[in-house]
């Protein structure tokens, strides 16, 4: 019989519902140990299974990635209180066996999932909850999971007054999303109607199919619109975040006016829209697995190439590309915590696991913003123009009736003089920010080109992991495939075709396509933990534009910057990196100390690549870090090319620089030393024609308030 734990009445208030934002989904739950196991062959009874290898969970949060076969989880519990119920915190699940085994006997059993009907659920909940029989003894909990979607299973035991206050918080948030999403649809949808604007038709459409997609994804769509249709259901978990994928592509080329301000990525936009078009059409024939994988591919890579096209937009200081670039930088932050929670790399709670929604809510209320802001600025620059035109109207009339042709005469004289000097004194003013923009610019751009060939060289060699292994792993697959259809067709009355799978099977060496197999995957994980790497390390580097202090870690400073110099480096040069492992975090602007680290690393590269060495001498670049007091400093130092006393001496100069035309600005040390004045610290330079050159920066562990 369905149970409805939820009450009836609203006695939470929403003080309460925050205060348990922030606290784990564990946080009230019994104590259990979590194993997990595959299913080594189909069709096992609990009986049959409970006593294989499991291996233990150190977590309570069970991530299989892409696993979309049979996987059983065994809980093992003390005992098992009054009104405990089991929360597996997914909703999307095809099927779901559910066994409490007491003395060896099946004491509760249920059967449940996305294939089954949704009334034929225990708890009536989109969630899968199961009530726990009471024990006072030891108690194990079987649970058989089978599922095409993603299998991330927070596991979750507690009394029912916890289930029932961790759930009015989880809908309460929900509501809340579903309440701004009606909102900002039919309040789009109305402007859409009135200014009969394509862009709001297409803004309303994506607000309405992501809140219809975040309803497939937790569940509700299936308890209010398909209850009786698992199959449609199914389907919609791939049909609405596609639909929703596509419409938010129309809305950005229209918003953005891709198609005149930026016609180049036009053709990315509908690559994106095609790769949507494709998972619905892979979805309807069969394929869930591999239309779920191309809308979690895209959903990341379509918002950073959409923040590119922004990003180009707003440095030709386009005012809708800033709303944009806000609106998506936020839900892609709240992207990012929602998959970190998935992984387990932080608390998986009820914030995090609706940050995608806060986030998304954050989004389209920012964007609705945006396209209000987009008719206010038509409606002023209307009302300037007009009130520019009149204002020249009235003052000509005036000019007519009051002056007279000698004073006319004076006074254009006297204007024109006046108009010149403006003029002159406007074009001295535009050259002089002219210059001063050009400056900071081509040192901007001297790094933005380095860290774009690094991060280009990097992530293409571990992609190159996985494009070259792809070809050959379909290839074993489908002679796999062949071996395995011709053991199939064989019965018990043709033992010559039996043979002939044997004979197949040792023309097609199956030994050696398992091992080919296992090694193509492990050059695709290893080029997909690469690229993770990479990226990583931009994200520390890339924080260059931050104006206030915070505390670093200067290690992981100088480790991000090595990560996007590793092009340059390669094996030529050995790096040595000798550091304090007692450094404590330093007050400073981290952005700003990483441009440091990036333009004393590129001199050092250059020194040494410039130096003709005789072995066993070769190139190297030490990195050493000390701490001293109230102070820490820094040594970077090369063997290679070194300096004399004259070049020293004008090292910090604006547009001093040995390097030949084009390969340098002569900003570089400038800024450095401008950065590390800045910090209160100091820079001190050691060299030596033809042997070296060291650089030690001391920096003051704690700044004060007042730093500016």
């Amino acid at each position: 019989m369905k149970r409805n734990i939820l009450p009836c009445n609203k006695t939470y208030s929403f003080l309460l519902a925050l205060l348990f934002l922030g606290i784990s989904v564990g946080a009230y739950a019994q104590s259990f140990e979590l194993y997990y196991t595959t299913e080594s062959r189909v069709g096992l009874e609990p009986h049959e299974i409970i006593n294989s290898d499991f291996t233990k969970s150190e977590s309570t949060a069970l991530n299989f990635q892409n696993e979309t076969g049979s996987i059983w989880v065994k809980i093992k519990l003390q005992e098992v209180g009054e009104d405990f119920l089991l929360t597996l915190d997914n909703s999307m699940i095809d099927s779901v066996d559910f066994y409490q085994i007491e003395n060896d006997k099946i004491v509760s059993e249920y059967h449940t999932g996305d294939n089954y009907l949704y009334e034929q659920r225990i708890v009536n909940h989109p969630k899968f909850i199961f009530p726990l029989a009471k024990s006072e003894g030891a108690s194990e909990i079987l649970v058989r999971i089978r599922s095409q979607d993603l299998l991330f299973v927070p596991v979750i035991v507690e009394g029912s007054d916890q289930t029932v206050e961790r759930l009015n918080t989880y809908n309460l948030i929900k509501g809340m999303y579903y309440g701004i999403v009606l909102v900002m649809f039919f309040y789009n949808f109305l402007i859409a109607v009135v200014t009969r604007d394509s862009n709001y038709y297409a803004y309303s459409g994506y607000v309405i199919f992501f809140g219809l997609a975040q309803m497939a994804i937790d569940g509700s769509a299936f308890q209010y619109f398909f209850p009786n249709s698992p199959e449609i259901y199914n389907h919609s978990i791939i049909a609405f975040p596609s639909i929703a994928g596509i419409l938010a592509i129309i809305f950005t080329i229209d918003f953005l006016k891709i198609k005149v301000n930026a016609p180049r990525w036009l053709a990315g936009m509908y690559a994106f829209m095609l790769a949507y078009f494709l998972a619905l059409v892979l979805d309807l024939a069969g394929y869930k697995a591999i239309s779920i994988n191309i809308l979690n591919t895209c959903g990341i890579t379509i918002g950073i190439y959409a923040l590119m096209v922004a990003g180009k937009l707003a440095r030709n200081r386009y005012r809708p590309a800033y709303f944009f670039i806000l609106a998506w930088s936020l839900f892609i932050v709240s992207l990012l915590v929602f998959v970190f929670s998935m992984l387990g790399v932080i608390p998986f709670n009820v914030l995090t696991s609706n940050a995608l929604n806060i986030g998304n809510a954050v989004q389209i209320v920012l964007l609705s913003i945006a396209l209000a802001d987009r008719i206010n600025v038509l409606r002023k620059e209307k009302l300037k123009s007009q009130a520019e035109a009149l204002k020249v109207s009235r003052e000509n009339e005036q000019i007519i009736r009051e002056q007279n042709l000698t004073l006319e005469q004076k006074v254009n004289e006297r204007t024109f003089e006046l108009q010149e000097a403006n003029e002159e004194l406007t074009v001295t003013l535009s050259n002089l920010r002219d210059a001063q923009t050009q400056l900071v610019d081509a040192e901007k751009m001297a790094s933005l080109g380095q860290l774009t060939a690094g991060i280009a060289h990097e992530i293409n060699n571990p992609i190159n992991f996985v494009t070259s292994n792809i070809k050959p792993l379909r290839r074993d697959l489908e002679e796999i495939y062949e071996l395995i259809e011709a053991y199939s067709g064989v019965t018990s009355e043709e033992i010559s075709k039996l043979e002939q799978a044997h004979e197949l099977r040792e023309e097609l060496d199956y030994d050696y396509l398992k091992s080919e197999i296992e090694s193509l995957v492990d050059g695709i994980s290893d080029g997909a933990l690469r690229t993770a790497e990479i990226v990583r390390g931009l994200r520390t580097f890339s924080r260059l534009d931050e104006d206030a202090i915070k505390k670093a870690d200067i290690h992981e400073g100088l480790a991000s910057t090595l990560v996007l110099l590793r092009s340059k480096t390669q094996d030529a040069i050995e790096i040595v990196q000798d550091y304090d492992p007692n450094l404590p975090l330093l007050d400073c602007f981290p952005g700003k100390l990483n441009q440091v680290f990036m333009n004393i690393l590129n001199n050092a590269i250059y020194a040494v690549t410039n130096k003709t060495y005789e072995a066993p001498e070769k190139a190297v670049i030490i990195m050493k870090t000390v701490l001293d007091d109230n102070n820490i400093h820094i040594h970077i130092k090369d063997n290679g090319i070194g300096m004399d006393e004259g070049t020293k001496k004008k090292m910090f100069d604006p547009f001093f620089t040995t390097k030949d035309v084009g390969e340098g600005t002569g900003l570089g040390m400038a800024i450095v030393y401008k950065i590390i004045e800045k910090h209160r610290g100091s820079l001190q330079v050691e060299s030596e024609l033809n042997k070296g050159t060291e650089f030690i920066i001391t920096l003051p562990l704690r700044q004060p308030n007042e730093f500016e």
